[in-house]
């Protein structure tokens, strides 16, 4: 409705509330950090990425501890590889060497290949086009489904902690972020 202009008056002072709340960093009553989201070609390479953060964060005068990549299937490296399995273990070293450099959490998709997708267990090597791509990451996490209803959140590659796996209901009509505070986060 709001994209074709036909928001009912109800529906538009709901948005505008929402685009306040926004402006002044609050979401339903509570102070909320900042998401930006950077629409990027296609083709960008990680360096390109590091550049448009980097403006960002000069822009809003602040760091984003966590960067989100959707996805590194459609990256390419900053130098160009012959092979496209050795441009996916690139773009993983450089994400890797970038995250490193400023001390990010940088946190990208990559597919799964078929033999991953009928694994009872995801492993490094169910990497889609690259076998080295688990090589260069620091976490390695799938999302997967089970059942019809039921998901599963399972690390194949941890850095300094135990692999963890994490099971869901497929009611993502009811499920929400909530923020922990660092006490309820032990606590969990």
């Amino acid at each position: 409705s709001l994209k074709r202009g036909k928001l009912t008056t109800q529906e538009k002072a709901v948005y505008r509330q929402y685009l306040r709340d926004m402006a002044e960093g609050k979401y339903r009553n509570k102070n909320v950090g900042k998401l930006v989201i950077i629409d990027v070609p296609g083709d960008c390479t990680p360096a390109f990425v590091e550049n448009k953060v980097k403006e960002k964060e000069q822009e809003y005068k602040c760091n984003f501890p966590v960067v989100f990549l959707d996805y590194a299937g459609i990256m390419r490296p900053n130098i160009s590889k012959k092979e496209m399995r050795h441009e996916k273990a690139e773009i993983a070293f450089e994400l890797k060497q970038y995250a490193r450099k400023y001390d990010k959490v940088v946190v990208t998709a990559e597919q799964m290949n078929r033999i991953g997708k009928n694994q009872k267990k995801t492993e490094n090597d169910a990497i889609a086009e690259s076998d080295a791509v688990a090589d260069h990451i620091d976490w390695g996490i799938a999302i997967r489904s089970t059942e019809e209803d039921l998901g599963v959140i399972e690390s194949f590659k941890t850095r300094d902690t135990a692999p963890f796996t994490v099971y869901f209901r497929k009611q993502y009509n009811i499920m929400k972020i909530e923020e922990l505070t660092e006490v309820e986060a032990w606590d969990v």
